[in-house]
Parts: C-alpha cells; sequence; structure tokens
C-alpha cells in the first residue's frame, strides 16, 4: 500500500554531481515516511543525470531533468506539481538530519495558524565537517525582516504559500527573504531550536554573491513598502582606521552631526 503524501521534498540541481547522491539519500531516509521526493535538474552539464538517475526507480522519487531555468522557476514548477500538504526545499549541496522531516511537520500539525518552520542548522565545509552551530531567534518573542528563514530547509504550509502567490520569478536570488516578507505580516512563523540540517559552505554558494544578495532584497522591500515602518532610521556608527581619530568625517547638516 502507497503511503500518503504529507510532505513534498523537493532538491534542485545545478552541477553539484558531487555532492547530490548525499542529499537525496538524507530524505529517503527520513524516520518520517509519508513524502514525496521531487528532484529537479536545472541543466546541470556535470555527471549530476546519469546519478540522479539511478533514483529514478524509487516510486516515492520524481525525477525532471530541465534547460536552465533558475532557482524561482524550479521552486514554482515544484509547488505546482507537489502533492503534500507542506512543501520544503532542499538544495543539492546540503542534506537533512534523520528526524527533520518529522519534527518540522509536527510543528506545524500542532501550530495550524502557522506559515512556515524552520530549524538551526550546522555549517559544514566541502568535506562533511561540521564548521558551526548556526542557533536562529525564538520568533515568540523577536519579530526581526532582517532575520529570515533560510530559503531551503523551511517547511512552508502549501495553500499558505499559494495565498501569497508562490514565488516571484523576476527575481535573481533570496526567494527566502521574499517568502519572509510575505509571510511576517500575515501569518505566524515557527523556529525550532534543533539543528536539523547541514548547510554546506564552498566556493560555488549562491549566497556568497553579496552583491546580487543586496539587489534582490532591494526589490523585495520595495514591492513590499506598504508592510514596512517608512519611519525607521538607520543609524550607521563611523570611525577612522587611524589611531588618531579624525572626526572631520562627521559633517555637520543644519548644525548637527
Amino acid at each position: 500500500m502507497k503511503t500518503k503524501v504529507l510532505v513534498t521534498v523537493y532538491i534542485t540541481n545545478y552541477n553539484y554531481g558531487k555532492y547530490v547522491s548525499k542529499s537525496i539519500n538524507s530524505v529517503l531516509n527520513q524516520k518520517f515516511k509519508n513524502f514525496e521526493l521531487i528532484i529537479i535538474d536545472d541543466g546541470s552539464n556535470d555527471n549530476s543525470r546519469s546519478i540522479i538517475n539511478k533514483y529514478s526507480q524509487d516510486d516515492r522519487v520524481s525525477v525532471i531533468f530541465q534547460n536552465r531555468k533558475g532557482l524561482l522557476a524550479c521552486n514554482n514548477l515544484a509547488i505546482k506539481i507537489s502533492k503534500g500538504k507542506y512543501i520544503i526545499r532542499l538544495d543539492a549541496d546540503d542534506w537533512l538530519a534523520l528526524d527533520a522531516l518529522k519534527i518540522l511537520y509536527d510543528e506545524l500539525e500542532k501550530n495550524k495558524k502557522a506559515g512556515l518552520v524552520f530549524p538551526d542548522y550546522y555549517e559544514v565545509d566541502e568535506n562533511d565537517q561540521v564548521l558551526r552551530k548556526i542557533v536562529r531567534h525564538n520568533f515568540k518573542k523577536v519579530t526581526l525582516f532582517d532575520q529570515p528563514a533560510h530559503g531551503a530547509c523551511t517547511m512552508i504550509r502549501k495553500s499558505f504559500l499559494h495565498k501569497v502567490g508562490n514565488y516571484d520569478e523576476t527575481l535573481v536570488s533570496q526567494d527566502g527573504y521574499d517568502v519572509w516578507i510575505k509571510f511576517i505580516k500575515k501569518y505566524k512563523l515557527i523556529n525550532v531550536n534543533k539543528p536539523l540540517f547541514y548547510y554546506r559552505q564552498h566556493k560555488k554558494n549562491l549566497t556568497k554573491d553579496e552583491d546580487k544578495i543586496l539587489s534582490s532584497r532591494h526589490l523585495i522591500l520595495k514591492k513590499n513598502n506598504k508592510g514596512l515602518d517608512n519611519k525607521s532610521i538607520a543609524i550607521i556608527p563611523v570611525r577612522s582606521l587611524e589611531d588618531n581619530f579624525n572626526i572631520s568625517i562627521l559633517k555637520k547638516i543644519k548644525k548637527k552631526t
């Protein structure tokens, strides 16, 4: 008897043949069994295709090979074909802890008004060695626009995602921040203070491109400015790198520095 699909996990892959097996296996070995796995290869030109094809015979797995369309398009494709009540993305170079799906699923089931749940995590290097543990805020007490859930490994209530229009494909990155800004005014957000996935740090990380990140965040905030407090002030402390602090940098404007 086929297991009912409650959670859709989807893996987006582009030239991560070196890591994708570990990512896929971390889903297939989950303690929680009511899931489907969608693997979307977005035009890889390495050995990814041959590796992914090995999993196509598993009835829990659906495989899609397509020409390069980008992460946001992959996200929306996964949503469109998914069967689960909840959906979660796993990047092809990362992997889940064995109890990740169970813990995140249980949290959303207990909190019917929650839009998404996200865990703490470990940063690891290219050789799977843990670099550090990342502990997030408890958002029952703290609400910050600039402390979004990670774009991947965040479990989202799919019906709520539909209500905010899914993912904006005009963006080039920061899909997690876009969803965060859309959700923060409408739905409850939950953090689980347990490290439930392993986030790989290497030279190919999309998140290393600071200019792309900041440009995308600017567009997201501009698009959603009705939900933000435009009276906020940014205070930027300034100091000289020289020993004799040069206060001339604090130029007076209207008789005030």
